[in-house]
């Protein structure tokens, strides 16, 4: 009796272990990824672009789109903006952008 509960006691313990050195991995393999290259969004909006993120929580209207899309509640009539940035001056490059809410 006293073989059979410490071979018993031996194997949970064992398995305790094993189970406790294994690397936790979540999702699967083949979903890798899509959420990469999140540092190449490029905030459109001039005015939340400028305060770079530090106002996040009370943006508001359809600018906030980009940071919070929740401030998109509190879109008092309908909006409907076009905005043409310049990124990187010296390269010729323009974002244009266009939001409707």
């Amino acid at each position: 009796m006293k073989s059979i509960l410490n071979i018993a006691l031996s194997t949970a313990l064992t398995s305790a272990f094993i189970t406790c050195s294994m690397q936790g991995i979540a999702g699967n393999p083949e979903r890798s990824g899509q959420a990469g290259a999140s540092q190449l969004l490029i905030n459109p909006y001039g005015r939340s672009a400028g305060q770079a993120g530090a106002n996040t929580a009370r943006a508001k209207g359809l600018e906030a789109q980009y940071m919070n899309v929740a401030g998109l509640a509190f879109t008092k009539k309908t909006e409907l903006m076009f905005m043409r940035t310049s990124w990187l001056v010296g390269t010729g490059i323009n974002i244009n952008a266009f939001g409707f809410s």
